[in-house]
């Protein structure tokens, strides 16, 4: 799920560059449940939504989108639903 929030063009385009930047790592994850995470971006902060079955991957998932250039700040609303 792709959501871009922001109004100018150029920013938009930024936007979209860096979302799909951090979507790409998570689909790398060799968790599935990592892999179907959602994320949102608007102005530097990326946020995560999605259930995994443990912290571990929760952090996990937090870390592999961190460094990715643009974003400032991960705001990780991922919850964790042990199975």
């Amino acid at each position: 799920m792709l959501t871009l929030i922001e109004t100018d063009e150029d920013v938009r385009r930024s936007a979209s560059e860096v979302l799909m930047a951090a979507l790409a790592r998570l689909h790398g994850a060799p968790y599935s449940t990592v892999r179907r995470i959602a994320c949102d971006f608007d102005r530097g902060v990326l946020t995560l939504h999605g259930t995994v079955d443990s912290y571990y991957q929760k952090q996990y998932a937090q870390e592999l989108v961190r460094n990715v250039d643009g974003i400032r700040q991960v705001a990780n609303r991922v919850e964790v639903m042990a199975s």
